[in-house]
């Protein structure tokens, strides 16, 4: 493992001593110091809270929760709106145009959400180019390399509808491509320009794809752990899409065995009452988060709700993380499982990320080593504050799910070893900040 620089280390550890020594004030906001457990060895999102992943069971039979509707008259997503680029807004769809002679185009959807589990809905129709084109859908994309519209290579399964009545599916390895199914007529779709739904299916090893609601094929296609995009193929050909849907299975979670201080990665174990249990959901779990908040801003002076006026929130399931900022989108993700978890838990996910989304507005976000570990320090800070608030300094004496019991975790070491938030930090944001400039 790679170690922080000196000046890091001294940088963070000033900072660790300036946010102690607050706690001695009444009325300062941050009166503690959090110390996260360092989990799952893997580069978090940018501005990710380092908690432990939802490990989904029996996937097959969970329900679906929808991460993304996309109606492109109204669009939530910051979609390219250029003309003259490959992909672009406008006029209430979103236009691909393969218009490189023997070039396709192959568009990450924004925010560059990962998935291993999900359905991928989308309505097109075909707006010009000759005849032979095809509009596809884009799963597992885990190749390096933007999927910009023009990168040509990359390695992901692109399910795709031609507009002779045909569809198939493949596998872009690289700079080629691997016929999973070839083009194979397919009485359900639609010739020319006439609309179509294409609908993909990746749960588990399972791949299903279906075309204006009739399944057109069944596969033992395991697709890996990667994000999401859209495809356009055939030279000239033009594409219009007009409605996209994200959708994943809602998970049952399991029950990491913590031991408070312990550095060592969690092991999931007993199962405990999942959030599902608790309830329908409530339509305003969001809000009710938002006025923990707001009354937090109240007591401690903070101005986390004003920052979260300014940000977009949307749903958005980004792997090792509950929640991440976006700040190139100026948006803040939330793990869907959140909607079932209580307001408490989701309002201190939402005030670690709304640090991080005033400090990029304040200061310009991490333009250093120094202030990347700074701000994640800042932001763990708030996050054991927050909890220690709502349940007092041990944290919540009854806690059942996942992130119930690391925010406990984290609360509870908070006020014990202000060294161990610096190692874990460290750890986790190694990737994230030592690319920086000293």
């Amino acid at each position: 493992m790679a170690r922080v620089n000196e000046d890091v280390i001294r940088g963070a550890w000033l900072l660790a001593l300036v946010l102690t020594a607050a706690c001695t004030s009444p009325t300062a906001p941050r009166p503690a110091l959090p110390t996260p457990v360092p989990v799952v060895p893997t580069k978090p999102p940018q501005s990710a809270l380092a908690l432990p992943t939802p490990q989904p069971t029996a996937v097959e039979e969970s329900p679906l929760a929808t991460v993304l509707d996309e109606a492109f008259d109204a669009p939530s997503l910051d979609w390219p709106i250029d003309a003259a680029s490959p992909v672009w807004l406008a006029n209430g769809a979103l236009h691909m145009n393969a218009r490189t002679p023997s070039q396709f185009v192959a568009f990450g959807i924004p925010g560059g959400d990962r998935f291993r589990d999900v359905v991928v809905t989308a309505q097109f129709r075909k707006e010009g180019g000759p005849a032979g084109g095809g509009f596809g859908i884009i799963v597992g994309d885990s190749g390096a390399g933007a999927r910009d519209g023009t990168t040509q290579t990359g390695q992901y399964i692109v399910a795709e509808v031609g507009d002779q009545g045909t569809f198939g599916v493949w596998q872009r390895m690289d700079d080629h491509w691997v016929d999973v199914l070839p083009w194979t007529e397919l009485t359900s779709a639609r010739r020319g320009e006439e609309p179509n739904e294409l609908s993909v299916r990746a749960i588990g090893a399972r791949l299903v794809v279906s075309v204006n609601n009739q399944e057109a094929i069944s596969l033992d296609q395991p697709t890996h752990d990667g994000s999401l995009g859209l495809f356009a193929g055939g030279d000239f050909n033009q594409v219009a899409v007009t409605h996209l849907r994200i959708q994943a299975p809602r998970p049952t979670l399991a029950v990491p065995q913590v031991g408070v201080g312990s550095a060592t990665a969690p092991t999931t174990g007993a199962s405990a009452a999942a959030p599902a249990t608790r309830g329908p959901l409530d339509p305003n779990w969001l809000e009710h988060a938002r006025n923990l908040i707001r009354t937090y801003d109240k007591h401690h002076g903070t101005v986390l709700d004003g920052a979260l006026q300014r940000t977009r929130i949307v749903l958005a399931r980004r792997t090792g993380a509950w929640a991440a900022f976006v700040p190139s989108l100026n948006t803040i993700t939330l793990d869907p499982i959140l909607q079932l978890e209580r307001p408490e838990a989701v309002a201190t996910v939402l005030g670690h990320e709304a640090v991080h989304a005033s400090d990029t507005y304040l200061y310009g976000g991490s333009r250093s080593n120094v202030s990347c570990y700074s701000y994640e320090i800042s932001a763990f800070h708030l996050q054991a504050v927050m909890w220690q608030e709502f349940f007092g300094p041990s944290g919540m004496s009854n806690a059942e799910t996942d992130l119930e019991l690391e925010l406990n975790d984290i609360a509870r070491s908070a006020t014990t070893d202000a060294g161990r938030l610096i190692s874990a930090i460290q750890y986790r944001y190694q990737d994230q900040c030592d690319g920086l400039p000293a």
